[in-house]
């Protein structure tokens, strides 16, 4: 895979990740993930 396919696929897991964090509840606990 090229490098700009890369980025393109972790731009967009990123953003899927940020609208699921979005959408948890105020107040919800999110166990955090360290990578």
């Amino acid at each position: 895979m090229s490098a700009e396919g890369v980025h393109l696929t972790q731009l967009a897991i990123g953003e899927r990740m940020s609208i699921q964090h979005l959408r948890i509840e105020p107040g919800a606990e999110v166990p955090m993930h360290d990578h």
